[in-house]
């Protein structure tokens, strides 16, 4: 019985731990977001000759944005001269499960830099360094790419890193032309295809990869609207978990109340002329192998926006890396997209086909996926004012200028 005790304390004690020591990482990873916003703020008030006192006024409603329950939280700004700052976020953690160890809560500490006439981070990154047939970003039959205000990155290593077949990509960052990034080299077929800085680039890592984790579905459990063909015209849904998937289809309307939805088990899906349409904002995450397919559908009547605080800020739709891919995440048959967030498609290919269209213009904007391929007069319309990345909705109005988020 002592033993039995004994071992029984000692894993309360280890799961207290461990509970809070998941509330600090989590509290980290939201600093650094918040921290990014901010620097990339203090671009903008360089820009606008705003006044140092203004400046600490902004850093402070910066700070303000994070939850009381996290701990003061606090933003200074540092000049690093030649036009170059950083801000430096802390914030007091609390215990909660772990105070019966007598240990200190950490205080959490992050960085960023920001640097004018600094390059824009990409916006739309395929990781994946050696696909089949060396390409990671692939177009062909009248597909555009169209980006505006940050680059385009393709981390593959092959001749064809890009590969364009009579097809289009235009990249600007506001003042000229904007940079392609390669790992290997541009394929163009038809050329003057590109009409951007071509330049191979060190392979960019996965930038949400250590910061969204393991997401883990909570909320009521409903079935899949798809199969229930009681009703018609319109319907309205609930955030929650939907664990046999979530398929609009025969031309009716679904409006989806703001909250995270999570589809543990098929897939996310829009077809047959049905429309999603977003009450407020959403994240949409497929877990456990499924897929995301948009198909025969238009988004005209609303554009999906991502919730700006909270565990998932800024991300709109993930579909989460089980360790394979076997079905593309695809947008065909016309299929129109307006959105506001990011599309997060790590390990998958990302397929538009057939005239579908993703649309966005927008601070909120990243496009990740294993590898991208667009045909059949697909379009990718991507236009951010003030981009670094995971850039994400400041508030407010003004241009980021020739600043850019470097560290």
């Amino acid at each position: 019985m002592p033993l039995a005790a004994l071992i029984v304390g000692l894993l309360c004690i280890a799961l207290a731990f461990s509970m809070d020591a998941g509330v600090w990482r989590q509290q980290a990873a939201r600093l650094q977001e918040d921290v990014d916003m901010a620097a990339y703020a203090v671009s903008i008030a360089k820009e606008d000759s705003m006044s140092a006192v203004d400046v600490t006024k902004m850093l402070q409603a910066h700070a303000d944005r994070l939850p009381a329950e996290s701990g003061a939280t606090s933003f200074t700004l540092t000049d690093l001269g030649n036009n170059r700052y950083r801000v430096t976020g802390t914030r007091a953690t609390s215990k909660h499960f772990s105070r019966i160890l007598g240990i200190n809560a950490p205080t959490l500490s992050s960085t960023a830099e920001i640097s004018k006439d600094g390059e824009p981070a990409p916006c739309v990154l395929a990781t994946n360094t050696s696909p089949a047939g060396g390409r990671g970003i692939e177009m062909n039959n009248n597909a555009r790419m169209t980006i505006s205000g940050c680059s385009v990155q393709s981390n593959a290593t092959g001749a064809g890193s890009v590969h364009l077949t009579q097809a289009f990509i235009t990249v600007t960052d506001g003042s000229g032309p904007g940079k392609l990034c390669h790992g290997g080299g541009v394929y163009e077929a038809n050329g003057n295809a590109v009409s951007a800085t071509k330049e191979q680039c060190p392979a960019a890592a996965d930038p949400l990869a250590s910061s969204l984790g393991v997401p883990v579905a909570n909320g009521t459990t409903y079935a899949n609207p798809g199969t229930d063909y009681s009703w018609y015209g319109s319907k309205t849904f609930q955030p929650g978990i939907y664990s046999s998937g979530f398929v609009a289809n025969n031309g009716r309307t679904h409006y989806l109340q703001a909250g995270t939805y999570y589809v543990t088990g098929g897939n996310f899906e829009a077809q047959s002329g049905a429309k999603v349409i977003a009450n407020g904002p959403i994240t949409i995450i497929v877990m456990n192998g499924g897929t995301i397919r948009i198909t025969d559908y238009s988004s005209t009547e609303n554009s999906f926006q991502a919730p700006q605080t909270g565990p998932y800020a800024g991300v709109l739709l993930w579909r989460v890396n089980t360790g394979s891919c076997p079905d593309p995440i695809t947008f065909a048959g016309g299929a129109g997209f307006k959105y506001d967030g990011i599309l997060y498609f790590p390990g998958c290919l990302l397929d538009i086909s057939n005239d579908a269209a993703i649309t966005t213009r927008s601070d909120f904007t990243y496009v990740l996926a294993d590898r991208i391929k667009m045909v059949g007069g697909s379009r990718m319309n991507i236009d951010v004012d003030n981009p670094y990345g995971l850039a994400s909705n400041l508030g407010g109005g003004g241009g980021g200028g020739n600043y850019a988020l470097v560290k």
